[in-house]
């Protein structure tokens, strides 16, 4: 059985950085901008 599809439903998250999980919302999602790697 699928699940059906809710985008307003609440993300797990997981930080690349120090492998936190973290919980988040629609509202961060839409604010949410990816940064370009330093390098």
């Amino acid at each position: 059985m699928e699940r059906q599809i809710d985008f307003s439903r609440d993300r797990h998250m997981l930080c690349g950085g120090c492998a936190q999980r973290f919980l988040v919302g629609l509202d961060w999602t839409d604010r949410w901008e990816p940064t370009q790697p330093s390098g």
